[in-house]
């Protein structure tokens, strides 16, 4: 995924910060909700306070289970933007696609 990063921040003249979640790609630690959290609010916290980026000068993508941290995290914070890129509509619908029916639960019913 590097590669596309790099190449999409070259197309479009802008830096681009990406990260693994615990457990996938080349980070160490196991996957798990807590984790997801955790890793966004970490990599929020460096383009914040290492790098200095200003928060409208963030643009937050979240792709598939990714969306979730990134929503939750947008909620929360000061963004320039939020870009969803296949995101979840239900996690029960995720699990059981023939279901028509939505869940008080899901992250975003």
């Amino acid at each position: 995924m590097s590669s596309f990063y790099m190449g999409l921040g070259s197309r479009i003249n802008c830096n681009v910060f990406s990260y693994d979640y615990s457990g996938y790609g080349a980070s160490g630690g196991k996957p798990s909700e807590k984790n997801l959290y955790a890793d966004i609010e970490c990599a929020w916290n460096t383009l914040r306070t290492k790098y200095g980026v200003s928060p409208e000068n963030i643009i937050l993508y979240g792709q598939s289970i990714g969306t979730v941290p990134t929503v939750d995290l947008a909620s929360r914070v000061e963004v320039g933007a939020v870009i969803l890129h296949s995101a979840l509509m239900s996690g029960m619908r995720v699990a059981f696609p023939q279901t028509k029916r939505t869940w008080c639960f899901d992250a975003f019913p």
